[in-house]
């Protein structure tokens, strides 16, 4: 019997992810899609395996990688990271997650991204107008996860999001996109070697549109407006598609005995606005009293710049810290460091 449910749960995983995949040209439609912050590899820990972390998380991290893993929370846990990414860029996020019992975990999570200043320029000003403004984006969301039974868990994220594609220029509405989005996430957990199956769906939500219009140009000519020639066309800026993503993963600690433990992680994610990517990754777990040292490694087969990633963590009563390193190729290294808090 226990077979059978593992068999039916990876046929519908598998059911899930061919739909998916059928949705898909074999073309990557970059660019197609905006919020590309949520794309963004959220946790140390995460990003340190290949953004492979949706199957083996059990902190308030997870509401980033796979809120089922939420439920699996004792008492409190709270989760902060700061990235570090190229050309100026930052990514902070943070989460708090509260168990209570008979009803499930609930959580509050926060994630801002900044692009840095950046001079203005326009057609007639290519070089700057000394005018600076800033790409900048935020999340706020709740979250609620549940054991349905102590092998399966669900879980789920529900977020507000706003766009300010030009802070510092334009006021009111003028260039931010304001929408929702939701992730569904679940779990199942094993006997077998700590085998543990997840899915995750991400960053579901209706079209964006940024307020505001915009003048069209033809060779450095306006474009006039078609009704009135005399008057320059005023455009409304298009409906762009959310970051959707399908993730499917397996977890394995195939060695775990004495003060060691060795997990190693496959997943597959099949983006909205790209072609797929199959993330392979491995931790490695000393245990000393009190203490747990992990080692960490990735690589992300498919992924257009994207290498390998590397980090490093340590656990002590209750605190973890976390570090990561991920290879962008031309676009540089991008650093995470991540602490979470678990009582």
């Amino acid at each position: 019997m226990r077979g059978l449910r593992i068999s039916i749960l990876l046929i519908f995983l598998l059911s899930v992810g061919l739909i998916f995949a059928q949705t898909s040209d074999e073309l990557a439609k970059v660019g197609t899609t905006g919020a590309q912050f949520l794309k963004f590899p959220v946790t140390a820990r995460g990003a340190s395996l290949g953004n492979g972390l949706i199957v083996k998380v059990n902190d308030a991290s997870a509401v980033f990688c796979n809120p089922a893993g939420l439920a699996r929370i004792k008492g409190i846990s709270a989760f902060y990271t700061h990235t570090m990414l190229y050309m100026g860029m930052n990514l902070d996020a943070a989460s708090a997650v509260y168990n209570i019992p008979s009803i499930g975990n609930v959580g509050v999570n926060f994630v801002y991204f900044s692009s840095g200043d950046m001079e203005e320029t326009t057609v007639d000003q290519q070089y700057g107008t000394g005018e600076m403004f800033r790409f900048s984006d935020m999340a706020l969301g709740i979250s609620y996860a549940r054991m349905i039974t102590n092998r399966f868990n669900i879980g789920f994220n529900f977020r507000y999001i706003h766009e300010n594609l030009a802070a510092g220029l334009g006021s009111g509405d003028e260039f931010k996109a304001k929408n929702w989005s939701t992730d569904v996430g679940v779990l199942y957990f094993t006997d077998f070697k700590g085998l543990s199956l997840g899915m995750n769906i991400k960053n579901f939500g209706p079209e964006l549109r940024p307020g505001g219009t915009f003048q069209d140009w033809d060779n450095g000519v306006p474009v006039m407006d078609l009704s009135d020639p005399t008057k320059i066309a005023k455009n409304k800026y298009r409906t762009y598609h959310m970051p959707l993503t399908f993730q499917v993963g397996i977890g394995m600690e195939p060695y775990n005995a004495g003060p060691h433990k060795l997990t190693v992680f496959t997943v597959l994610e099949h983006p909205n606005d790209n072609v797929e990517v199959f993330n392979l990754a491995g931790e490695y777990v000393y245990n000393i009293p009190n203490i747990e040292l992990a080692v960490r490694t990735g690589y992300s087969f498919g992924h257009d710049i994207k290498g390998l990633t590397f980090g490093g963590g340590i656990l002590f009563q209750g605190f973890q810290l976390d570090y990561a390193l991920v290879d962008y190729g031309l676009l540089d290294y991008v650093n995470t460091f991540s602490i979470t808090f678990n009582r």
